[in-house]
């Protein structure tokens, strides 16, 4: 836990906590996080570059976009839940799961980040938001807690934590996000199957218990509190009953707070117009403010807004401030310190000071306990401080400013749980629109339209609140879907509607296009990546830069003369024959993950997807039936082969349910193209001699 704290300035940067080294820690399996505020580009172009290791901050290029879709791709679930009442747009790519959160009188304020490698698994604990903000330019704090088989000293933290998220979190996550936990947990258990004992806690708010409660008791029984230092940029008025009078009287009443204890409120700093000196941002009721029966002295002052040369490269004429974000307590006592650090305000709802805790904010936290010398890495979580220290009970006009309002509160659509774009029973292949409802008793009208559409165009319409809701858009309604990625619900509360966002269900993500506008890698190009003439990520075109493509096409056909022979058919024979031997290569390579092997079995760049391009070359004519029947046989017999590689236990019976079922969606196919042509592909002829060698006889009925 003395990671959560270190003095040296470069080792405290969060955007920098993100990269590992792959050698070590593996490809990312599953990256689950909770934020309050959630900013979509920079998680696509600053996070995910980070996390992945695929370039610098702010990558925009076409290449880094098409790399971390197939960085995403090879994960098993990538899912981020944020406070409904914040969203403001979602992730271009629909490989992240965006789950909005929503309860009646209560937010989504915790700030974790759980991510599972194939070799460690990472969580951070944090009072950043997934905002360039809260990574980048505010004042935060954190832990990063890190596990492998050789590195367990966090696994119990992390273990504690992912063990007791709330239910009401828990019920939000669909399977994607519930995988991410139960493969961490499946590595940790292999690491560290006994929890040892320890002096740091997990706290999740919002749960049963409150954090104030959380906090008072993990205090020793044997010493007393005389320092206090509150670290927090919000705060709820103290007039009736406020979260530093209950906490004092809380500490005074168990015999817990010292005599004339001392408290310190640490806030953000504001400059006030007449001198522009540093005050302390407090709500009008902490003026004057000396809590009931307390014997404390309680003072506020701002933090210091100041970046230091070392934290911007060692430059000494950067003019920009840092805000005060950080969510930090610590007690100190003759004998102990304990700290809390984390997402929660020292508010009401931030650390439950309310009377029924379903109204508390879920938060997420860490309690540390250190004695001795050891008491000074939690010191290390109190920022600095500038301008006037205020005693509250003495303060006048000016010493104190008010905080600016928060931004209006946003409509939502309670009512709907999510919005999703799932296979249909009836037939795998098509997807379905479906909104999913909340339990509710009461009817609503409501209506679910394209992100730019009106009420006269709902793609669906209702008067209740059915369990869900269902259609079937047509192949225009699904590509403006799936570059949308959000739609407008309407109701009776809302009529200009509310943009809501739009996933895919975990089942149907291999199938997502990874270009924006769903052009596949033709024939050529698939060749081309199993000759290992183009990268995966070269793969599908920028489509500003259309110029090219001709430009391409030619290098890759390979002929020195200047002619187009890319449709004379033995040319795209003899290219086939070449790829083949990459086609085996690249399944074998896929066998590490279920979604890796998915990928690489049934995606994009696939040996189905080359089938069924060999079929669409058959059917506008450029292929003949012979050629065609001929590559699906040679398509098949890789995949045949395939089934006797080895592969590790625990992918064993998906890798061999994913090799049948693909050969089964060829061989298909196949049988179709041979009955379309009995004379050159049906029984007894040449090409049926053909394709029961190649196959064997186990094969032959079904082609």
């Amino acid at each position: 836990m003395s990671k959560a704290a270190k003095p040296d300035v470069a080792a405290r940067k969060l955007m920098d906590r993100l990269a590992s080294d792959r050698a070590v820690v593996g490809r990312v399996r599953g990256l689950l996080a909770t934020t309050y505020e959630f900013d979509p580009d920079f998680f696509e172009t600053d996070f995910l570059p980070a996390l992945f290791g695929l370039g610098a901050w702010e990558d925009r290029s076409w290449t880094s976009r098409i790399a971390i879709e197939r960085e995403l791709a090879l994960m098993d679930a990538a899912c981020i839940v944020m406070e409904a009442g914040r969203y403001l747009g979602r992730p271009r790519t629909l490989r992240i799961e965006l789950i909005p959160y929503h309860a009646p009188g209560r937010a989504l304020h915790a700030k974790v980040v759980l991510i599972v490698y194939e070799r460690a698994v990472r969580f951070l604990v944090t009072s950043a938001n997934l905002t360039l903000a809260g990574y980048r330019d505010n004042r935060e704090a954190a832990a990063v807690l890190s596990a492998m088989s050789d590195e367990t000293a966090d696994v119990p933290l992390i273990r504690s934590a992912l063990k007791a998220m709330p239910r009401a979190l828990l019920q939000r996550l669909d399977e994607g996000g519930r995988r991410v936990i139960d493969m961490a947990l499946e590595s940790l258990a292999e690491w560290a199957p006994a929890a040892a004992a320890s002096n740091v806690w997990f706290d999740w708010g919002g749960d049963e218990t409150p954090t104030w409660r959380h906090f008072i008791e993990r205090l020793p029984v044997d010493d007393r509190v005389e320092r206090l230092t509150v670290v927090s940029p919000f705060w709820s008025e103290e007039a009736e009953a406020g979260p530093v009078q209950l906490l004092l009287s809380e500490l005074r009443d168990r015999g817990r707070l010292a005599p004339a204890a001392r408290v310190r409120l640490i806030t953000e700093a504001q400059r006030e117009p007449l001198h522009g000196e540093l005050c302390p941002q407090l709500p009008p009721s902490y003026m004057g403010f000396s809590p009931d029966g307390i014997d404390a002295t309680i003072v506020a002052q701002g933090a210091d807004p100041t970046v230091l040369p070392d934290e911007v490269g060692g430059r000494d004429d950067f003019a920009g401030t840092r805000r005060l974000h950080a969510k930090v307590v610590v007690a100190h006592g003759a004998h102990s310190t304990l700290a809390y650090f984390g997402s929660g305000n020292f508010t009401r709802r931030g650390w439950g000071f309310v009377g029924d805790q379903q109204y508390a904010n879920i938060e997420a936290g860490v309690l540390a306990l250190r004695t001795g010398a050891e008491r000074r890495v939690l010191d290390g979580m109190i920022p600095q401080t500038a301008g006037k220290e205020v005693v509250l009970a003495d303060a006048k006009g000016g010493e104190l400013l008010a905080p600016p309002e928060g931004p209006a509160k946003m409509s939502w659509p309670d009512f709907v749980q999510s919005i999703v774009l799932e296979p249909s029973s009836a037939d795998p292949n098509t997807l379905e629109l479906v909104v999913h409802f909340e339990e509710r008793p009461e009817g609503w009208s409501w209506s679910v339209s394209m992100a730019d559409g009106d009420a006269t165009s709902a793609l669906l319409v209702g008067d209740g609140c059915a369990r869900e809701s269902r259609m079937t858009p047509d192949a225009l309604q699904l590509r403006q879907l799936l570059l949308e990625r959000q739609v407008t619900v309407r109701w009776p509360g809302c009529a200009d509607g509310c943009a809501f966002p739009l996933n895919v269900s975990h089942d149907a993500r291999y199938a997502l296009p990874v270009a924006p506008d769903d052009r596949k890698p033709d024939e050529l190009r698939l060749l081309s990546y199993y000759q290992g003439r183009l990268t995966w990520e070269e793969m599908f075109d920028d489509p500003s830069t259309p110029a090219e493509e001709a430009k391409l096409r030619a290098e890759l056909a390979d002929v020195p003369s200047g002619v187009d022979t890319s449709r004379i058919q033995s040319y795209q024979v003899r290219a086939f024959v070449e790829a083949l031997h990459g086609i085996g290569r690249d399944l074998k390579s896929s066998a590490v993950s279920e979604a890796a092997i998915r990928l690489a079995v049934r995606g994009p760049v696939s040996p189905l997807a080359l089938g069924r391009e060999v079929m669409r070359q058959v059917s506008v004519s450029s292929r003949s039936p012979t050629a065609g029947a001929f590559q699906l046989v040679e398509i098949c017999a890789q995949l045949d082969g395939a089934r006797t590689h080895e592969v590790r236990p625990r992918l064993a019976d998906f890798w061999s349910r994913e090799i049948t079922d693909c050969f089964e969606q060829l061989m298909v196919l196949l049988t179709d193209l041979r009955a379309a042509h009995p004379m050159q592909l049906g029984p007894s002829t040449a090409f049926d001699r053909y394709c029961a060698t190649l196959l064997g006889k186990r094969n032959k009925g079904r082609a």
